[in-house]
């Protein structure tokens, strides 16, 4: 069942590295030029957002399936 999802993680992967490689690219407050990153809260809103957007696909999915059942498709 978790390979349903993965395209979701995907997904979200790669928009937490765009996010990332944005933040990166604006640092210029530090005279070491690295920046901080806590990844650990980053981590805690993609598992929040993952979890809705798996949590409403599945709510979807057992809706398209009372709908065909109802009309027994």
């Amino acid at each position: 069942q978790v390979r349903r999802f993965t395209e979701t993680f995907f997904r979200k992967a790669l928009e937490m590295r765009d996010i990332w490689t944005n933040l990166c690219a604006q640092n210029t407050t530090r005279k070491d030029g690295f920046l901080r990153i806590d990844a650990f809260a980053w981590l805690n809103k993609v598992t929040l957002d993952i979890i809705g957007l798996a949590g409403t696909a599945q709510s979807t999915i057992r809706r398209l399936m009372l709908i065909a059942r109802r009309f027994r498709l």
